[in-house]
């Protein structure tokens, strides 16, 4: 059996002993190693003063990076769903539930570690309290927040390449809307998503 390019199937059987009865349980595992070709990352350039450092009260050029465009929720879980037997609709279901699960627990007080993403964690803002007053919860604490902690492994692209993208000059006396980020359409119904090579063949995680 020959597996497509883009992605690697694990099979990992695990044996666990439940009411003194011993199981296998078998979980399939789906290793994307889409990306792993440099993708350019487009970039653009601009002239800023430095108000610190050896380049202080001098213009200098710095690039900024540009996205090409903006895929909405539903087109992301549409290309999530090609790789697997869900619809958009159920992997859409699930990442909210994962999102609002991890928030509760969090909420709770409990550290989650949400995959690749990093680990959530409460952060409270908090003002100081007088020596001589005493810490009130009600009024001294002003708020919780969910704090990510980021996988530094994820969020560093190294796998990318440059691009440098030229932006178009404003005429004046000329006014109207400037260039909007594509968004990625709502997927129609039985679309494949990007990546599917067809129907049938997928995965179910």
């Amino acid at each position: 059996m020959t597996l497509p390019p883009w992605w690697v199937l694990y099979l990992c059987s695990v044996l666990q002993e439940i009411g003194g009865h011993k199981h296998v349980l078998f979980t399939f595992y789906l290793d994307s190693i889409m990306g792993t070709t440099k993708q350019a990352l487009g970039y653009t350039l601009r002239a800023t003063e430095m108000k610190l450092g050896k380049f202080a009260g001098k213009k200098v050029t710095i690039a900024t990076a540009h996205p090409r465009g903006r895929v909405s929720f539903d087109r992301f879980c549409d290309m999530v769903a090609g790789h697997t037997t869900f619809n958009y609709m159920e992997v859409a279901s699930i990442l909210n539930l994962a999102a609002d699960t991890a928030r509760a627990l969090v909420a709770g007080g409990e550290a989650v570690e949400f995959g690749r993403l990093g680990r959530l964690t409460p952060k409270l803002r908090s003002k100081a309290a007088a020596p001589e007053e005493e810490f009130s919860a009600v009024a001294h604490i002003m708020g919780a927040r969910v704090r990510l902690r980021p996988n530094p492994k994820f969020f560093r692209l190294d796998d990318v390449a440059f691009e440098r993208i030229a932006l178009e000059k404003k005429v004046k006396g000329k006014k109207g809307k400037g260039a909007q980020p594509k968004e990625g359409g709502h997927p129609a119904e039985g679309t494949p998503g990007a990546g599917d090579t067809g129907a049938g063949g997928h995965v179910g995680i």
